[in-house]
């Protein structure tokens, strides 16, 4: 059976999540360059939804192969800069997500919007 687990963006592992980039208006003023750490970003997640398929549905409270947990985040994001559909591995995952219980050997991830 699931024991209730926790999970947080780790923005110390490797993957920063940041917000998207909304396009804006052109502008014609030149600013000087920026450079520096802008620390972590404020996106988290707000809900987990796992299930048996890629569409998770009711749960029989048991985690086997094959079991899709679907991650959301409170702002849309630039997806770690990871190409849309692409599969991540597992230490990909492991560099944007931490979660207090080891979900398995090993999984893999994909964004999916």
């Amino acid at each position: 059976e699931i024991d209730l687990f926790k999970v947080r963006l780790d923005p110390y592992r490797g993957i920063a999540i940041r917000r998207a980039i909304v396009p804006s208006l052109g502008s014609t003023a030149e600013s000087a360059p920026l450079g520096g750490a802008f620390g972590p970003a404020d996106i988290t997640v707000v809900a987990l939804i796992a299930g048996e398929s890629a569409t998770p549905g009711p749960v029989t409270g048991r985690y086997v192969n094959g079991c899709k947990i679907n991650v959301y985040f409170s702002a849309l994001t630039n997806r770690g800069n990871t190409t849309l559909g692409a599969p991540l591995p597992k230490a990909a995952v492991d560099a944007t997500l931490k979660f207090t219980e080891p979900l398995g050997r090993n999984y893999t991830g994909q964004w999916t919007n």
